[in-house]
């Protein structure tokens, strides 16, 4: 009311102005909009100055102050209710127009004179009721969506700012709050710098707490999953501990999506998987996420109580107080003033929370596990040391907002209902179920900083790889990040280079961004070795953002990033100087996390390195041996891989020499590969000797990739590859030097396969070596079946075999094929293994036949460890494994290339009694 008091005319208006304009910078501070003097002194003119009604008033009034002793006492009472009313209507105004979505560019205010006179009357009626007393309203008329300043300077606090008032009062600096040094006390409430106040911990000894309310009496927010949302203004996040906490259930079985419990990028995420009942919490620490997470065993329809804390050195995540998840990161957290949000990731369009819940506190220090089962059952007072934000979530009001009982920023309710919680008062415990993650020096990264650089690639079916940044330290990568410039698919590809050749290390599934910055979890773990480079695959156009260092094309391979035509390809053949915002995230492996398997010595492998070595033959219908590279020991092989040039058809062929003499030892069924790295099951394993010989037969043309080491032709048997005309040839006529892309492995054939005494020739055993494989299946609830490894014999299954890579359930399943139909023959009942190698006894024997299956049941997630040997998901039942959803299922119409450690043994019906 300070301006009504100011002697000279014309000096009031000003003033008034002056802190009119304050106030438009303050409100776009608030929604990212830059207010010029200029700009803003138009506007305040057009409703505010000028020969408008309204505007005569005010100079009228002003210049009555001119006239002596009467002048300032006449117009004491008229002025603050004028300039309150103007001020009001402005700052309402603007507010309502960003909070619809406008801008500056939108706002006519020709189109605005009469919304402007709606919001001066209700600021005279306020500023009136101000000067006689009367309590203020919570909020402007019926505004559900902003709040302006008063006529007296008193700030009404709305969804997404605060006016400034309209007599001088000056509101914080909402973009340098440096600018305006202040105490905070406990309960988050500002002390201006003027009055300084000692802070005084209120604690948990002084706080009124009181037991959360009966359904009966209270009520929680319930979320769609669609577009519901609670949004909490503009404030600054703690950034060298926090806690976020609070209770929830999901409306389905399994979390359905990555909908945040709270969320506030980029500082702190609470928020489940989809998919299970997985919980991460994240900050954003050092440039990058940081998470800790698990997936406990309950019912996530019912209420549970979650916590995520970081205390400068470790994350934990807690459930129902309890801690399941701590991964080591010493750090601060990245400084956030924006908004938060309730139930939705505001890092998405489309991730929003199915469920209910309350209780939402953001703390500015790491609860203890003491603290939090003192807490949790308990509503707040709100004035608790430390709490910096508190949503009970208990009441939606007349305005659309919930409350925030520890300060200042009221939620509003986009689309949510207020609902009877049903909350137990002594909600179940979940055990511990992870274990302390390594500690922080085990971790890695290696690539470029994720920032957005402007520029992004126009071509399509492109591979890529970064030559710059090669990886510091071997180990296994388990994350990914890009700053996405387009939402086209995207790969994550590690490559390998030997000298000038390339190969593929390891691949990611084809990820689908948003625009700007992207975290990816690697369903498979991809082990590499120092030295090995990221790279990346685009099926269509360009999608990683990056920054030119010079030409656009080299014309050959001198550049810091190489590329070639074709999905994981590595004959690059082009290359530039550019920097992609593209980077990984690993651990290192311990000692002690590669276990000495009892049986890895008894695997082996024999050949050439896979790469794509860029040569084809082109004859057909030949025979070729590979002499240089015989087999190294006596075993069984079990698989071959190639590199294809071309997709015809391939068979492996093993040789063995006596003298001059060639026989065929075994030999593979047809193969037809795609172009590229392929590996092949063989059907049936061949017996091998030491000194036998990997040969191959083209029916039509060449189909693997070579080099040469010399003339093409020798004309005689001297050179490393040996050829000859026909199907399985032997009578080998000519050579040449050159190392062909081929290779094979097996397992040495143990001491109790070879049978001694009579009665063990009617033992048999089927499926594959028990070693640790190192991958372990993410799914749950899946029936699988190994279609390569058929039983051997007619007989009874007595005992089975795994190596586990979880103590989790699972059951053996036999499988029988009738044509195209699948039946379960038998199954055992469901073990818990050890992890590591497990013997099973079959309490009741399962008859089988011939040709059939060993399969097996995860009733959560996967357990058996595996070795990948080409695609997983090939869409079709062409693969070595397939699946199905459910226990024992039958529909399998999904496959992959992969080696499960799993084994059965038993007895053949002739077998002794």
């Amino acid at each position: 009311m300070g301006i009504g008091l100011l002697p000279a005319p014309g000096v009031d208006v000003l003033a008034l102005w002056a802190q009119q304009l304050y106030m438009l910078k303050q409100i776009g501070a608030v929604y990212g909009i830059t207010f010029s003097d200029e700009w803003g002194k138009r506007i305040i003119g057009a409703f505010v100055g000028g020969l408008t009604p309204r505007a005569i008033h005010l100079h009228l009034i002003s210049l009555i102050q001119g006239i002596p002793v009467v002048g300032p006492f006449s117009t004491l009472l008229a002025l603050p209710v004028t300039c309150g009313a103007s001020t009001y209507a402005l700052g309402t105004l603007f507010i309502r127009h960003f909070e619809s979505g406008g801008t500056l560019a939108t706002f006519d205010p020709n189109n605005k004179q009469g919304e402007f006179d709606q919001y001066y009357a209700e600021g005279k009626t306020l500023a009136a009721n101000q000067r006689k007393g009367e309590k203020k309203p919570d909020s402007p008329s019926d505004s559900d969506s902003a709040a302006a300043a008063t006529a007296t300077g008193t700030t009404i606090i709305g969804t997404a700012a605060a006016a400034a008032t309209a007599t001088g009062t000056t509101a914080p600096e909402a973009t340098a709050p440096e600018a305006t040094p202040t105490d905070t006390t406990p309960t988050g409430t500002t002390t201006p710098e003027t009055t300084p106040t000692e802070t005084t911990p209120t604690g948990e000894d002084t706080a009124v707490q009181t037991e959360i309310p009966t359904p009966e009496t209270d009520q929680v927010l319930q979320f769609d999953g669609v577009n519901d949302s609670v949004e909490i203004p503009a404030n600054a996040s703690p950034t060298h501990a926090v806690s976020v906490e609070a209770w929830a259930k999901s409306g389905v079985n399994n979390w359905p999506s990555h909908g945040s419990i709270y969320s506030k990028r980029n500082a702190f995420i609470l928020t489940p998987a989809p998919g299970g009942t997985e919980m991460r919490f994240y900050i954003h620490s050092d440039g990058h996420w940081r998470r800790a997470s698990a997936s406990p065993d309950i019912d996530i329809t019912e209420w549970h109580h979650y916590v995520g804390s970081f205390d400068g050195e470790t994350m934990r995540l807690y459930v129902d107080g309890v801690a399941v998840a701590s991964t080591p990161h010493t750090g601060t957290i990245t400084a956030d003033d924006g908004p938060g949000y309730i139930g939705h990731d505001d890092g998405f369009q489309d991730r929003f929370f199915h469920g209910s819940i309350s209780e939402v506190r953001i703390w500015d220090r790491a609860l203890t596990p003491e603290q939090i089962l003192t807490n949790k059952n308990k509503r707040l007072a709100g004035n608790e040391e430390g709490l910096t934000g508190y949503w009970p979530l208990a009441e939606i009001g007349d305005n659309g907002r919930t409350p925030d009982l520890a300060g200042n920023h009221p939620g509003t309710v986009r689309g949510a209902t207020a609902t009877a919680p049903d909350l137990p008062p002594h909600p179940q415990q979940v055990q511990p179920q992870v274990v302390d993650s390594p500690e922080k020096e085990h971790e890695f990264e290696a690539g470029s900083e994720i920032i957005d650089r402007a520029i992004v690639d126009t071509a399509s079916n492109l591979s890529m790889v970064d030559v710059a940044h090669p990886m510091p330290t071997a180990g296994r990568l388990t994350e990914w990040e890009i700053w996405a410039e387009s939402t086209n698919p995207i790969q994550l590809v590690i490559y390998r280079r030997t000298g000038t050749a390339w190969s593929v290390v390891g691949a990611s599934d084809l990820e689908t961004p948003a625009v700007g910055q992207n975290t990816f979890a690697l369903d498979t773990s991809i082990e590499v070795q120092e030295g090995d480079f990221i790279g990346w695959y685009y099926p269509q156009t360009g999608v990683i953002s990056f920054d030119m260092q010079g030409p656009g094309v080299l014309g050959n391979l001198s550049g810091t990033v190489l590329w070639v035509s074709g999905a994981q390809r590595t004959r690059f053949d082009n290359s530039s100087n550019r920097t992609y915002s593209i980077r990984v995230f690993g651990e290192l492996i311990d000692d002690d996390a590669q276990p000495a398997a009892p049986e890895e010595q008894n695997e082996y492998e024999a050949g050439n390195e896979i790469i794509d070595r860029a040569i084809v033959d082109t004859a057909s219908n030949l025979s070729m041996v590979d002499v240089a590279q015989p087999i190294p020991a006596a075993g069984r092989l079990t698989e071959w891989e190639i590199w294809a040039e071309r997709a015809l058809p391939i068979q492996l062929v093993i040789y063995r020499r006596t003298g001059t003499a060639w026989s065929v030892v075994g030999a593979s069924n047809s193969e037809t590969p795609a172009v590229g790295r392929n590996a092949f099951a063989l059907a049936r394993p061949i017996d091998v000797q030491q000194g036998d010989f990997i040969g191959w037969y083209y029916p039509q043309t060449g189909v693997i990739s070579f080099d040469m080491q010399g003339p093409g032709v020798l004309g005689n048997l001297s050179g490393t590859v040996l050829w000859a005309s026909g199907a399985r040839g032997t009578r080998f006529n000519n050579s040449s030097n050159r190392t062909y892309s081929i290779q094979v492995s097996g397992e040495l054939i143990e001491e109790e396969e070879q049978p001694a005494a009579p009665v063990e020739q009617h033992r048999f055993r089927a499926g594959r070596a028990i070693i640790d494989r190192e991958l372990v299946d993410s799914a749950r609830n899946l029936s699988m079946v190994d279609v390569m490894r058929p039983i051997p014999a007619a007989g009874q299954v007595t005992k089975w075999e795994i190596w586990a890579k979880s103590a989790l359930p699972i059951q053996l399943v036999i499988y029988r094929r009738t044509g195209a139909a699948w039946s379960v023959v038998g199954a055992s009942g469901l073990e818990t293994p050890a992890v590591g190698r497990n013997e099973f006894s079959l309490d009741t024997p399962i008859e089988v036949q011939e040709g059939d299956f060993i399969g097996w049941y995860f009733p959560r997630r996967g357990v058996i460890g595996y070795r990948k040997r080409g695609s997983w998901s090939l869409g079709d039942l062409s693969g070595t494994v397939l699946w199905a959803r459910g226990a024992q299922g039958t529909g399998f119409r999904n496959s992959g290339n992969r080696n499960y450690s799993i084994r059965v043994s038993g007895l053949s019906p002739s077998s002794p009694s």
